[in-house]
């Protein structure tokens, strides 16, 4: 594949030969010209979205690190929600068990 593009270039410039020799040298590089513009415009397009993919690349791995802190966070925070339920139960409970022992003493005298 890669002596495709030399040897389709030797066809052309034996085509242009062919047709009109003349000017056969003056269009076979005005074509090789065309050739390198086009040729630099696709490096530079290759480069900037190699540049562009870096940066998402970038902001991915960033965003995952974010991700997991706030994943951290919030397993940290489940925890102590269910602390602060756990004591809140028991310290219902506990306000339940002395409500009962005054209405017990209470009804007692």
């Amino acid at each position: 594949m890669g002596g495709y593009p030399v040897a389709r270039a030797g066809f052309l410039l034996s085509g242009i030969l062919r047709n009109r020799p003349g000017n056969a040298i003056n269009r076979f590089m005005d074509v090789l010209e065309q050739l390198e513009v086009r040729v630099s415009e696709l490096l530079r397009k290759l480069e900037a979205m190699q540049a562009d993919s870096e940066r998402q690349q970038a902001e991915m791995a960033a965003a995952a690190r974010e991700n997991e802190a706030l994943v951290a966070q919030n397993d940290a925070l489940q925890q102590a929600l269910a602390q602060e339920r756990a004591w809140r139960a028991e310290a219902l409970a506990r306000l339940d068990a002395l409500i009962q022992a005054v209405e017990e003493h209470d009804s007692a005298e």
